[in-house]
């Protein structure tokens, strides 16, 4: 019995997160996450992805407060450009905003530190006439496959890593992550 979340926690200590930065980004998100849109009695449309980003951006969901207004402002259209306004240039004070809505974001990913991942088991392994015996099992990961595994951390890259594929099939063994580096 290998426990998924000894290791997930263990990776999430020595990894920093890596969240979405730019407003596209962020756009992006907020337009797949929040689809829908409302006709209003007068025919105007709104869609909710603009109403969610306004209320993140603000850091209020009061519709007539001054911060949301000022927010939803960004997605009229410019008279003098013919696009929304947050198609146009980016300014610093809206650049650290949009950072800091994708940082209230779940992470894209993990950043790895020197292009690799050390990682120690220690367990009880079941030998071949059922005794048990202790184990200690250092893997290190580096390049595409590191990173392939700080983003989403199962054992089994560990034991196919190591030379024993099978190991995480039987179910015969007791490993813990120990350390990770």
């Amino acid at each position: 019995m290998q426990d998924r979340q000894l290791l997930v926690d263990a990776v999430e200590k020595k990894t920093d997160p890596i969240y979405l930065q730019s407003r596209s980004e962020i756009v992006d998100f907020y337009r797949d996450t929040y689809a829908g849109q409302k006709t209003d009695s007068k025919g105007r449309t709104t869609y909710e992805w603009k109403a969610k980003l306004a209320e993140a951006l603000s850091g209020t969901s009061d519709r007539k407060s001054r911060a949301y207004k000022s927010a939803s402002r960004q997605f009229q259209m410019d008279k003098r450009t013919g696009q929304e306004r947050y198609l146009g240039k980016q300014t610093g004070a809206s650049k650290e905003r949009y950072q800091a809505v994708g940082k209230t974001l779940d992470p894209v990913g993990r950043k790895l530190k020197n292009g690799q991942i050390t990682i120690t088991m220690n367990g009880t392994v079941a030998g071949r006439k059922g005794a048990a015996r202790q184990r200690s099992v250092t893997v290190t990961l580096k390049g595409p496959s590191a990173q392939a595994f700080v983003d989403n951390p199962t054992y089994d890259p560990l034991w196919d890593e190591y030379g024993v594929p099978e190991m995480g099939e039987d179910g015969a063994y007791e490993m813990q992550v120990y350390s990770v580096g």
